[in-house]
């Protein structure tokens, strides 16, 4: 998926249409609340969208937008000051432009017109922080890292987790590769969690951001236990020739090596993209059943990884995430494994489509989900 522009349109065949559509309505959602500018202009038989002259007009409005939402495909909204006056409209095409934070609305039923909602422009403070403390400390299962400045009366937490799917925002990753670089930190992935499962080159080659070191385990083994870390030539000749030492006891193991050896060959790109056809086939039928049956969930797919997560809205940090409704995610597992189909263990986790998994598993948990939204609604 590009990071600057996400396109959608009806009827699209194309393979990532589930995960820009998402991406759409993940943005869409985190409006609420916020003041927009809503504007519409008129497209001629040869124009595009940066020809048009975007500057103010006099029918164009500025409001606080309250409770935007997707249901099915059509996009529902209210304005702070009409909070009884929900408004909708249904797209034949969308494009979100991240960078600039635009979402071009194409009406279905107003053919020539386009819709453009943006937020206003924002003007970042930058200070500077002389003399930061940093500390860390074990919050339940999180490590909690904080950075705090008393003069400046900052204080900054991060909880760091491999829980649930989370993904950066647009130009995260980017930026941070941009300090690394002008700081000559090195930039490091942890891709345990992900490898295989994100592409045949993990997280990084999807999210088009070059780690200078990489540590992998898990899917480069195929359920043999492995790990591994790699990275650019001037770090890892280190090791080459001899400078530092790597050593272990289950370093370059027979079974270990014999398990990457044949995941290795059976792990094609094709391969891989036939397991993530799958899932966000999975991934697209689960959507259809949470907006028929009005679920308080959503979607959420990378690779051949997807999952439910029980929240309404996109879960963007740790406080999103806390605010999961887990006694209904445990509520769902429990359902699952009474019959016959078990998920992973932890509420928070996610399936996984391996390379022996096909349309008749898809079918099964689809159809496991449908049955469960139907005793839910019952």
């Amino acid at each position: 998926m590009s990071t600057g522009r996400c396109v959608w349109y009806q009827g699209s065949t194309e393979p990532d249409a589930l995960e820009q559509f998402q991406a759409i309505q993940a943005w869409w959602e985190t409006l609420n609340g916020k003041e927009i500018i809503w504007q519409q202009r008129m497209l001629s038989g040869s124009s595009d969208l940066a020809s048009l002259d975007w500057s103010t007009q006099r029918f164009d409005d500025r409001y606080i937008i309250q409770t935007p939402q997707i249901k099915g495909i059509t996009l529902y909204w209210t304005k702070a000051t009409e909070p009884d006056r929900e408004q909708n409209t249904t797209p034949q095409r969308l494009e979100l432009d991240r960078e600039q934070q635009h979402l071009y609305i194409f009406p279905q039923s107003q053919q020539g017109l386009v819709l453009r909602i943006t937020l206003p422009q924002l003007v970042y403070q930058t200070i500077t922080l002389k003399n930061p403390e940093i500390s860390t400390a074990l919050l339940e299962d999180y490590q909690i890292l904080t950075f705090k400045d008393d003069d400046k009366r900052i204080k900054v937490q991060i909880a760091l987790s491999p829980e649930t799917l989370l993904f950066p925002s647009h130009d995260t990753l980017a930026k941070v590769r941009a300090l690394c670089d002008q700081y000559g930190i090195l930039l490091i992935f942890d891709e345990v969690k992900t490898g295989l499962t994100a592409g045949p080159q993990g997280a990084a080659q999807r999210l088009g951001v070059k780690p200078d070191l990489i540590s992998l385990a898990k899917s480069i083994g195929g359920g043999i236990p492995v790990a591994a870390f790699g990275g650019k030539r001037e770090y890892m000749q280190t090791i080459v020739d001899g400078s530092h030492s790597h050593l272990g006891t289950f370093n370059g193991h027979y079974l270990a090596m014999a398990g990457i050896r044949a995941v290795d060959r059976i792990c094609t790109p094709d391969a891989l993209q036939r397991c993530e056809n799958f899932n966000r086939q999975a991934l697209t039928r689960i959507a259809e059943i949470i907006n028929e049956y009005e679920l308080p969930a959503h979607t959420v797919g990378f690779g051949v990884k997807g999952c439910i997560t029980w929240s309404a809205n996109p879960v963007r940090n740790y406080r999103d995430y806390r605010a999961t409704d887990f006694e209904l995610a445990e509520l769902s597992f429990f359902w699952s494994l009474n019959r016959n189909v078990m998920t992973p263990p932890g509420l928070d986790e996610q399936w996984l489509i391996s390379l022996a998994h096909g349309q008749r598993e898809v079918d099964i948990i689809v159809g496991d989900f449908l049955d469960f939204a139907k005793a839910l609604r019952a």
